[in-house]
C-alpha cells in the first residue's frame, strides 16, 4: 500500500513514533510544558519544565521526530476504558449522553 503522507514525512527527515522511549516521553512532556504552560498558560506554571496529568498513564503517546530525534509534535490518545478529558475537564463542551464510548473508541 502506498502512503504518500508518510513518504512526505520521510522525505523531510521526519519520523512518526508509536512506541516512545523514556527519553522521547520526557521530550513530549517538555514540549507540552512549552505549549500548555508557557505559550498558552492553560495549566501549570511558566516555570514548569515538564507537563503531565492524570490522563497520561492510560494513554498512547505518538510523536513526530525530526532528523536530530527532537520531538516536534505529539498527540495523546486516551483509551476508552479511562476517563476522558471530554468527560471531565471539558465536560461543558458535550453532554455525557452524546459521548460515544466503546471498546474501539479513543479520545
Amino acid at each position: 500500500m502506498h502512503d504518500s503522507a508518510m513518504e512526505g514525512f520521510e522525505d523531510h527527515g521526519y519520523r512518526v513514533v508509536w512506541r516512545l522511549t523514556p527519553s522521547e516521553l520526557r521530550k513530549v512532556s517538555e514540549l507540552r510544558a512549552e505549549v500548555f504552560c508557557r505559550e498558552l498558560r492553560w495549566t501549570g506554571s511558566p516555570d514548569d519544565r515538564v507537563e503531565r496529568d492524570e490522563f497520561d498513564d492510560d494513554s498512547t503517546h505518538v510523536a513526530v521526530l525530526d532528523e536530530q530525534s527532537e520531538v516536534i509534535g505529539a498527540v495523546r490518545v486516551i483509551k476508552s476504558r479511562a476517563p476522558w478529558m471530554l468527560d471531565t475537564v471539558f465536560s461543558a463542551l458535550a453532554p455525557a449522553n452524546e459521548i460515544a464510548k466503546s471498546p474501539d473508541a479513543a479520545e
